[in-house]
């Protein structure tokens, strides 16, 4: 289970539809907990690095390496990653099994319509880049 304040959603949400057609992405900031449990306490927006970014995302290498540096000794630590999808569902797909080469990653994708919203779910790497889906659970 991920849980992730509605504000924070709202946030992602309205950066993936003014981002579109582009994939927007950030990093998801926060505490595990036991198994498949994590709260993020706190997001940061990502610039999409990849070359194609209708198409693809890609975290700044900058962001997440002065993130670990910073959240270094805390019990806050880089949970996870987020991505708006223009195209298609909010399912994994092999760009994300490209990019999840760090086991216990949770990935939430939302995925949009004609520039809209229409679906948020949460997931969680596993070995070779498959994907388990793990409820996420909204805080207001």
């Amino acid at each position: 289970m991920l849980r992730l304040a509605a504000a924070d959603l709202r946030q992602l949400v309205d950066l993936a539809e003014r981002t579109a057609p582009d994939q927007a992405c950030a990093l998801l900031i926060g505490r595990r907990g036991f198994g498949d449990a994590g709260a993020v306490t706190r997001i940061e927006v990502s610039p999409n690095r990849a070359a194609d970014r209708k198409r693809r995302y890609e975290i700044d290498g900058g962001l997440r390496i002065g993130l670990e540096r910073e959240l270094r000794g805390q019990r806050e630590k880089v949970l996870g990653l987020w991505h708006g999808c223009p195209e298609g569902g909010p399912v994994p797909g092999d760009a994300d099994a490209q990019l999840a080469y760090e086991p216990d990653l949770f990935l939430v994708i939302t995925a949009l319509v004609n520039r809209q919203a229409v679906q948020t779910l949460a997931w969680r790497a596993s070995t070779a880049g498959a994907f388990r889906s793990v409820p996420l659970l909204l805080d207001f």
